[in-house]
């Protein structure tokens, strides 16, 4: 993982707010993973076909100034696929040139390569404790019942693999 993409609909279906839409993703990237929220971040705005141009592009302004947006920023429409190739094409750009100094620069790389190994820690502790939550919340929907090595085949119908472990 090199880049973030934010795609956010410009005119959100439950209409929402796409600033606070991003703004809670963010929040919730930061919880997850300091060092995935800390990669580099593209803004794609999406369903621009829902709205004419000229109120794309005040939609976009109002998105960047509320945010102080810094990053770059695309409008895509899904349904046209309006926007996609060039989201595509920028990405492959700062994928390669991000290689290119990896492979020129040994310091750049070691920093790049521990973020990384970062990243990847984190995400398998996050991972971990979902998973724990998970078997706590079962626990308390359905009580976890011994069950002897010769327990019947109704009981783990009734319990799920669960029950054996």
């Amino acid at each position: 993982t090199r880049f973030l993409l934010h795609l956010v609909d410009i005119a959100p279906v439950d209409g929402s707010d796409p600033v606070e839409n991003i703004k809670a993703i963010s929040l919730e990237l930061e919880k997850f993973s300091p060092a995935l929220a800390g990669l580099p971040r593209w803004l794609v705005l999406n369903k621009i076909d829902l709205a004419l141009p000229e109120e794309v592009e005040l939609i976009e302004q109002d998105i960047i100034e509320r945010l102080a947006w810094q990053g770059p920023v695309f409008k895509t429409s899904g349904l046209t696929r309006d926007g996609a190739m060039q989201v595509c094409y920028k990405l492959m750009e700062a994928i390669e040139e991000q290689r290119r100094l990896e492979s020129e620069n040994p310091e750049f790389a070691e920093a790049e390569a521990e973020k990384r190994r970062l990243l990847e820690e984190e995400t398998r502790q996050q991972i971990q404790n979902l998973r724990a939550q998970q078997r706590a919340q079962g626990d308390q929907h359905h009580p976890r019942q011994e069950l002897s090595a010769d327990a019947s085949p109704k009981a783990f119908d009734r319990y799920g693999p669960s029950c054996m472990a």
